[in-house]
């Protein structure tokens, strides 16, 4: 007796759990899904709401965006003198712009340059920039612009190191040599030397760091007159430098000639 109540007990539980044994035609027995229940204790049969992508909305230019850090050097914003930092590459680039960049699958591509060649060794390379690039000065980026920023950069103790196989030329200047109005070339030779080629597949990425920055000639040559302000950068990077104290704050405004679109072809940066 006490077994069969036992067994009289679960298979009533089973049946008022909903996930009871019902029997087929065929004698065998199938498994029925229970239904689901709500908090209330009824069944909900409502079908789940669909859902939709929410609409495209069209970018809104303004506000303000704030950065702070630690600590900084208080030197010049001029590529060939910048300590530079982590923190100082994020505010030296929002003014700057490199020649280079690395891509998120780690490959170096063209950043204000368009195109990279290279000869069969890889010892003489040619960069072409892209066309219609102005710093915030108005003063056209070309092939004499760049030559001029990576020959003093490049010499300077900053970089000097890391490009040691970049050619010299018997006056001391690096083998960086304009070829065109927007096209330049760099020959490698080992420690120097241009009479040993030095194959060198990677060397489009030495661009993509300081060295590659480039400033607006036109201000570095008022900096060395000394008619114009050393902190106050001239690049042609989507923001332009409107006021700067040394260890308090850089402040940098929207720049409304530059030169990438989004997607749409709407003006970049959005933010002032």
């Amino acid at each position: 007796m006490v077994s069969l109540g036992l067994i009289a007990g679960a298979c009533s539980k089973k049946e008022e759990s909903g996930g009871g044994t019902e029997t087929t035609a065929g004698g065998g027995t199938e498994t029925t899904a229970a239904p689901e229940t709500t908090t209330g204790g009824g069944t909900d049969t409502t079908a789940a709401p669909e859902t939709t992508a929410a609409p495209a909305k069209d970018p809104v230019y303004g506000g303000t965006l704030v950065v702070s850090g630690e600590a900084e050097v208080a030197n010049a914003w001029l590529p060939a003198a910048m300590q530079c930092d982590s923190y100082c590459q994020q505010r030296a680039r929002t003014f700057f712009e490199p020649l280079t960049a690395t891509n998120a699958d780690l490959e170096t591509v063209g950043y204000l340059v368009e195109t990279i060649e290279h000869n069969d060794d890889y010892s003489v390379w040619t960069f072409t920039l892209r066309s219609g690039i102005t710093f915030h000065d108005g003063t056209p980026l070309n092939a004499a612009a760049a030559v001029r920023n990576l020959q003093e950069t490049g010499s300077g103790l900053l970089v000097a190191n890391a490009i040691k196989d970049y050619g010299k030329n018997p006056d001391g200047s690096l083998a960086i040599v304009a070829t065109g109005d927007l096209s330049f070339t760099i020959t490698t030779g080992k420690g120097g030397d241009l009479s040993q080629p030095l194959s060198w597949p990677n060397l489009p990425a030495t661009l993509s760091g300081q060295l590659g920055l480039i400033a607006s000639p036109t201000w570095l040559d008022a900096v060395e007159a000394g008619t114009a302000d050393q902190t106050m950068a001239v690049g042609t990077g989507p923001f332009m430098v409107d006021s700067y104290a040394p260890q308090d704050k850089l402040i940098v405004k929207r720049n409304p000639s530059y030169w990438q679109k989004d997607a749409a072809g709407n003006q970049l940066p959005f933010l002032d």
